[in-house]
């Protein structure tokens, strides 16, 4: 069984959580600089070393639902990965992550990585449960 990658994408740091195969809890699991490490290498080993089989990215939308500027640079990251890496990745509404990681004092982009991939787990159990 594989795993889910969720990604929280910024303009310079990018934070990845994983979730466990049964696909029940997400995990944070690291971040990094964007000016240090090139993105899709570093998706590329995750991959590898996690099994994953579908990748969730943040998509953070203004609270009328309006995508904010860096939603352009996420859609551009999105068509990469399936390009080069051959794998499906979901756009994933992403609206208060950071507020909730704020919230726990655990604000960082992995812990907005690991908030918005088990609201992504959360959901696909609830479908699956109906």
């Amino acid at each position: 069984m594989g795993r889910v990658l969720g990604i929280d994408y910024g303009k310079r740091w990018v934070g990845f959580a994983i979730s466990d195969p049964l696909k029940i809890v997400a995990n944070p699991l690291k971040e990094i600089d964007l000016k240090k490490i090139e993105i899709l290498k570093e998706i590329e080993k995750i991959l590898k070393e996690y099994e994953i089989e579908e990748i969730v990215i943040g998509f953070p939308l203004t609270m009328s639902g309006k995508e904010l500027e860096i939603c352009k640079d996420i859609k551009v990251i999105k068509e990469e990965i399936e390009k080069n890496l051959k794998i499906k990745v979901i756009l994933w509404d992403e609206r208060f992550t950071t507020k909730i990681s704020k919230n726990m004092n655990k604000e960082s982009h992995k812990n907005s990585a690991a908030i918005l991939l088990q609201d992504y787990l959360n959901s696909i159990k609830i479908k699956n449960d109906n």
